[in-house]
């Protein structure tokens, strides 16, 4: 009685992997992308840190100009780079 259950079973699960598999495949490409773009705004992130350090430490000093302007530059790289996360997730 047992082995028309397993051979069902078996049929069963034989006819689902063919659907399964690609939409599993599917969303683990989407997680691929999503942990690349999460990358790139961390990595965004961290230049932005080191704009404000470095700005910080050029305070009222000749070299708190060009500090600024790369403040200036790493925001707008940060700005762009979640924006791109952002549209990519729609």
């Amino acid at each position: 009685m047992t082995a028309p259950v397993s051979h069902n079973a078996q049929a069963l699960a034989a006819r689902l992997i063919d659907k399964i598999l690609p939409i599993v495949a599917a969303d683990l490409e989407a997680l691929k992308r999503e942990k690349a773009r999460d990358e790139a705004v961390m990595h965004a992130c961290r230049d932005l840190g080191a704009a404000v350090d470095r700005l910080d430490q050029m305070k009222f000093g000749p070299g708190e100009l060009p500090a600024r302007r790369a403040l200036e530059r790493k925001a707008r790289a940060l700005a762009k780079a979640m924006e791109r996360h952002r549209d990519a997730r729609k």
